[in-house]
């Protein structure tokens, strides 16, 4: 459960154009021009340019690809996510920031748990283009905004304790859990350099692959390792050590092999949709209603966060009047 969804409510809200003279044909060949400024803060092209980088980045290791009809629009919602950043930024206090430092080393810590292994999580920063350093400003450029956000609006004095009973009686479904199992796998891909189906003989050259690296598990050898040197999977969850799905998230292939497993073992060579699978089963964890008493709090976030969407669109409209935002 997440705190509050404030990322997601600012995300919302962005908006741009921009323009340039094009009357000397070398201007602006190595200028670096102003794209938005307010009071006390300029916005530059090549801000814009690296956090785009980063956005194709983070598409391309989820396999996806940026739809072109939508770049000037993506390119205009992250100028008015950088504007809503700098605004909240000047209003910050000493103890916001403080707190945001706090909040990005304590999401930071986070990462590097979900991963498994500071090196996954170093290969899933590189897989979305970023390093350590982007990773944790752009936590604390978050963090920061988040916070000042909750002091200004103080959105908790609008939910009352009925409110919450009343939005947890009425949404079981968010706060069940399905029954999931945490695995690891393998992946070798029959899908050729061009993405069409492996037929012949380069086919039957990666199920033997495929059914190698199963005789050496069966003969004991350690699964991690060989994931290593021999998965063919380079997506955020295919390169951590191990990852939490439930079976709808799964491929019905996957999910068939996975639940019906026993903690410990490793499955047969299993087909998935682009190619095949081993999978080693860790854990099977139930589905679970967790009691209103256990998550008080991320219930009341959530009320919370449906407030703050209310009142967010005019505060953050009133911070760009007052700054006197120009957006070109």
């Amino acid at each position: 459960m997440k705190r509050y969804l404030i990322a997601l409510t600012i995300w919302t809200t962005w908006m741009t154009v921009y323009s340039q003279d094009n009357s000397d044909p070398f201007k602006g060949l190595f200028e670096d021009p102003v794209v938005a400024k307010g009071e006390g803060f300029e916005i530059k092209q090549s801000l814009v340019d690296e956090r785009f980088y980063l956005y194709q980045a983070n598409l391309a290791a989820r396999g996806r690809k940026l739809d072109e009809t939508q770049r000037e629009a993506i390119q205009a919602q992250l100028i008015d996510k950088l504007v809503t950043h700098r605004l909240l930024a000047r209003r910050a206090t000493e103890a916001d920031k403080n707190k945001a430092r706090e909040t990005a080393d304590r999401m930071l810590k986070e990462a590097v748990e979900k991963a498994g292994s500071i090196a996954s999580y170093k290969r899933q920063l590189i897989a979305v283009g970023m390093n350590e350093d982007q990773f944790k400003e752009h936590l604390v450029e978050n963090a920061l905004s988040e916070t000042v956000i909750e002091r200004e609006l103080s959105p908790e004095k609008y939910v009352s304790e009925e409110r919450i009973q009343s939005f947890y009686k009425d949404n079981p479904g968010m706060f069940t859990e399905d029954e999931k199992a945490r695995i690891s796998y393998i992946f070798f891909s029959s899908k050729d350099e061009e993405g069409k189906e492996m037929e012949g003989f380069a086919l039957e050259e990666k199920t033997k692959l495929a059914k190698k690296v199963l005789n050496r598990l069966e003969r004991g050898e350690d699964f991690l390792g060989l994931k290593k040197q021999f998965n063919e999977d380079h997506s955020l969850s295919g390169m951590q050590d191990v990852v939490l799905a439930s079976k709808q998230q799964l491929y019905p292939s996957l999910a068939s092999a996975a639940f019906s497993m026993k903690p410990g073992k490793i499955s047969d060579i299993v087909k998935g949709a682009t190619g095949f699978y081993i999978l080693k089963l860790y854990e099977i964890i139930p589905q679970k209603l967790h009691p209103l008493e256990e998550i008080k709090d991320s219930v009341k976030a959530i009320v919370t966060s449906e407030e703050l969407q209310k009142r967010l669109p005019d505060y953050l409209e009133k911070l760009k009047k007052e700054a006197e935002v120009v957006i070109y």
